[in-house]
């Protein structure tokens, strides 16, 4: 009786462990859901961030080919518009989630969008604007190109840290799960294994 009595007290133990081990598995893989979620997430962020920069790059070079084809039309009709545009998509780039460069340069690419509008106003009436307009233009070319690079810089940095991340809670489970084994198998030994009749074939 004091045998069955150690052996449930033994197992009862083992349970606990077990049942601890099981939960904080469960949160693990909760936690690596989350991770991977998030992972896509700013993948995602990333891409959109990239998308954005390659329309305002396009609209850009869209003034810059009006300024050298010497298109009034485009400056009198159409600039306005794609004045516009350009506003729209700085909001939905500020509405993503940048880093403390990105926003440095967005700033400035913003502040030079600004100071480019009266100078593309008086572009044909005054012969120094055309000069100025094609300088700023070149402005904001280099500010689009350094926020491109920044977005594959910290995609690479993003992904490298949730795959650390990744790679660990991996590990972990695989210990977890390497001690339920262990457990479990210590709870049969326990009730499998007589000492009493081991010792009374040994005699």
């Amino acid at each position: 009786m004091a045998s069955i009595s150690k052996k449930l007290k033994w197992t009862a133990a083992l349970l606990i462990v077990f049942l601890l081990i099981i939960a904080t598995n469960l949160v693990d893989r909760q936690h690596f859901r989350r991770v991977k979620e998030s992972v896509v997430a700013m993948y995602e962020d990333r891409l959109v961030v990239k998308d954005l920069i390659f329309e305002l790059k396009l609209l850009v070079e869209q003034k810059k080919l009006a300024l050298l084809t010497e298109n009034e039309a485009f400056f009198a009709d159409q600039n306005e518009q794609v004045n516009d545009t350009i506003d729209a998509l700085v909001e939905r780039f500020y509405a993503t989630q940048l880093t403390a460069e990105e926003r440095d340069y967005l700033n400035a690419f913003v502040e030079k969008t600004e100071t480019l509008r009266p100078i593309e106003e008086r572009v044909y009436t005054d012969p120094q604007a055309e000069e100025q307009l094609a300088k700023s233009l070149h402005a904001l070319e280099s500010d689009l190109y350094v926020l491109s690079k920044i977005q594959l810089s910290e995609g690479k940095v993003q992904l490298m840290k949730a795959s650390k991340s990744v790679n660990a809670m991996d590990y972990l489970t695989n210990l977890e799960l390497i001690a339920l084994i262990v457990i479990a198998v210590f709870v049969i030994f326990i009730w499998v294994y007589n000492p009493k009749s081991s010792l009374s074939t040994s005699s």
